[in-house]
């Protein structure tokens, strides 16, 4: 993405909040917590490698399992619900997950929003339901 001229951005936590960081390339990072690779603390003090929700256009959302409505069941912090919230509503929504984290439905509360699509090693699942419906049982 960044041989082809697009700005990548990271997110980081600070302080139980997420953080969203202009990645330039894997000198910026460095290992944290159970060695996931995290912006380096004396970079993301530079304003000019802040990067503000409304900049993103495509969100690639983790999520521990999906369903076929591209409901997402996530680690339930709540990290990712302020940049969903803030998001432009053009900015797409794209879980990346194995086949084997697809089922038919996955537990969401009324404020969990449904992301646009799940994409696996196989497919492509596309939304079925607003954002924010729950699927009836």
């Amino acid at each position: 993405m960044l041989e082809e001229g697009k700005r990548v951005v990271v997110p980081y936590c600070y302080r139980k909040r997420l953080d969203l960081f202009r990645f330039c390339g894997f000198d910026d990072l460095a290992p944290r917590t159970l060695g996931i690779l995290e912006p380096k603390a004396e970079l993301r003090e530079r304003a000019d490698r802040r990067a503000a929700v409304e900049e993103i256009d495509l969100f690639v959302i983790p999520g521990l399992a999906f369903d076929r409505h591209c409901g997402r069941l996530g680690l339930r912090q709540g990290l990712l619900r302020r940049p969903i919230a803030f998001r432009r509503p053009d900015a797409l929504l794209a879980g990346v997950a194995f086949e084997c984290q697809i089922f038919d439905a996955v537990p969401m509360l009324p404020h969990d929003v449904r992301i646009d699509r799940v994409i696996t090693e196989s497919k492509v699942h596309l939304r079925t339901l607003p954002r924010h419906a729950l699927p009836c049982d």
